[in-house]
């Protein structure tokens, strides 16, 4: 008999020792699973052809071979990255630092659920709300509980440091390894996964919270369903339509080799979007990571370039998987005296291609909730799934503070005021 029957005689006997069905599957999917953590270090050798999306990953990750650091990259993400390979698929992993100050909110829970929150309050809510005045107060206090009780200690699966993360096809066989051989690994941390959502995640989220994952409010998305009969009668799609073929000033351009100066426009104009009218807490992306981007050729970078000038006003990076496309990075001449079309052109652009590479679903993110309304965009919340219990009880005490401030408040607010 051969050594393929012992193992599994071996595993037959170990099995008998688990009584409840629930912990006999997990224990296979354990046990079957290929797991391994590939560090910084790893990354010179790793064989990235083994995994799927391994070239892209390559172009992206293996610059960082030196320290492995997604400083980088943004210049607010002090954070170590690494990649979990499970049988053909591997996924960037953020360790969160909790020692930082200030970073984004991609790679911190105190950034999203504090200093972000606090921003929005001021800029969403209304002066004569009497809560209004109460709420910065008690959230700078909540900040000091999380930083005493290490809540930034997180590993975030799946993190492409972008502010909508799509997943790719995972089995729950897969998950059944990969979260108690994630807590074995980082017994000291909190594990997230980041952007999973009520529309194109249900499955997902249905499993994780199965396996004990605790939805924690991330933020309302606006989901676009491109291929439903009559979407390209819409009105506002056919406003939009006229509008990009009445102009005769720009010219959409997929950039692929962009010079210095345009890459410094490329992040001029994200800048101006992004940190400047929203928040700090977004990502300060370098030019070095837009340039990864570009070359990897994950996240195609559209511009639209002025025809006589030569002149970038605005830019779109097209992100997809599994049959979602996003743009998680956009930016335009807000100081252009037609700065309101500009976004309507970059609006346009990204509907445009997922209809006519047959995207089903556009994931809009959140912000702008009238405009996007008016696009058939449809609301669903967003969550941070969060597996803590695992944790001292003093290190679990943010986490269901959250929880209960994402049921009681949060949510609520969100569908009240399109946050």
């Amino acid at each position: 008999m051969g050594a393929g029957f012992w193992a599994k005689k071996k595993l037959g006997i170990v099995l008998c020792r688990f009584k409840s069905a629930s912990l006999q599957a997990k224990f296979v999917a354990f046990f079957m699973s290929h797991l391994h953590l590939y560090t910084h270090a790893d990354f010179a050798d790793l064989p990235w052809t083994q995994y799927r999306q391994g070239a892209v990953l390559q172009q992206l990750f293996a610059p960082l071979s030196a320290d492995g650091k997604l400083i980088h990259f943004a210049t607010n993400a002090p954070n170590q990255c690494y990649l979990l390979a499970i049988d053909d698929l591997l996924l960037p992993l953020v360790e969160g630092n909790s020692r930082a100050e200030a970073a984004t909110y991609l790679s911190s829970p105190t950034s999203q659920y504090i200093d972000l929150t606090i921003e929005e309050i001021q800029l969403e809510i209304d002066d004569n709300n009497r809560l209004k005045p109460f709420a910065a107060p008690v959230l700078r206090l909540a900040k000091r509980l999380c930083k005493a009780c290490l809540f930034d200690k997180v590993l975030f699966v799946n993190n492409w440091l972008v502010s909508t993360n799509l997943y790719p096809a995972i089995s729950e066989a897969q998950l059944q390894a990969m979260i108690p051989w994630l807590f074995q690994h980082f017994p000291q941390h909190a594990i997230v996964f980041r952007s999973v959502n009520e529309c194109d995640n249900v499955q997902l989220l249905a499993e994780l919270c199965a396996l004990k994952g605790t939805p924690i409010i991330s933020r309302q998305v606006y989901m676009l369903f491109t291929q439903e009969e009559g979407f390209g009668k819409k009105r506002m799609y056919k406003s939009d339509q006229k509008l990009w073929q009445k102009q005769q000033t720009y010219t959409w351009e997929l950039i692929q080799n962009p010079s210095s100066e345009e890459l410094d426009r490329i992040q001029q104009l994200y800048n101006q979007l992004y940190l400047e009218k929203y928040s700090s807490f977004n990502p300060h992306y370098t030019t070095t990571y837009i340039a990864a981007l570009i070359q990897s050729a994950w996240m195609p970078i559209w511009v639209l370039r002025h025809r006589e000038t030569g002149r970038i006003d605005g830019v779109s990076a097209l992100y997809a998987c599994e049959g979602v496309l996003t743009t998680p990075l956009i930016g335009y001449d807000r100081n252009h005296p037609q700065a309101l079309d500009l976004y309507r052109y970059l609006s346009f652009n990204l509907i445009q291609e997922a209809r006519q590479q047959a995207y089903p679903l556009v994931n809009l993110s959140s912000g702008a909730a009238p405009f996007k309304k008016m696009r058939g965009g449809i609301p669903y919340l967003e969550y941070n799934l969060a597996f803590y219990r695992h944790l001292p009880w003093w290190r679990r005490l943010p986490w269901q503070l959250f929880r209960f401030f994402s049921v009681r408040f949060a949510i609520p607010a969100m569908q009240r005021y399109g946050l």
